[in-house]
């Protein structure tokens, strides 16, 4: 049997831990927490903590998705705007080449009509 086990001394001394004052005492050996009050605080500081740490990331993720709709807002192309431009460029360009084709028909006549 360990000593001490049978009256039932090492529980009293378990029960006595709990409300002695054994974190953060003084040098004289005064004052300090309780293994439940450190505890506690400690509990209290992690929720805390975790609390700010949800915050920020709230915060993080809102001026992210800000961030990211004033992008697209500046830079957004209009697709249907974007096709009628590439249509009309398609049909500047096939009435560009149709007048290039006229003026090399009407030079190739005047220099066959010159050369004759």
């Amino acid at each position: 049997m360990l000593e001490g086990s049978a009256g039932g001394s090492n529980g009293a001394a378990l029960a006595q831990m709990q409300s002695a004052k054994l974190i953060n005492r003084g040098e004289d050996g005064r004052g300090g927490t309780t293994l439940g009050e450190t505890y506690s605080i400690l509990v209290e500081k992690v929720g805390i903590q975790t609390s700010e740490a949800r915050t920020a990331s709230d915060v993080a993720r809102a001026t992210l998705n800000q961030s990211i709709a004033m992008r697209e807002s500046a830079s957004g192309v209009n697709m249907d705007e974007e096709a009628a431009n590439l249509i009309r460029f398609q049909m500047s360009y096939q009435a560009a080449s149709q007048v290039i084709s006229t003026a090399q028909r009407l030079f190739d006549t005047l220099i066959n009509s010159v050369g004759r």
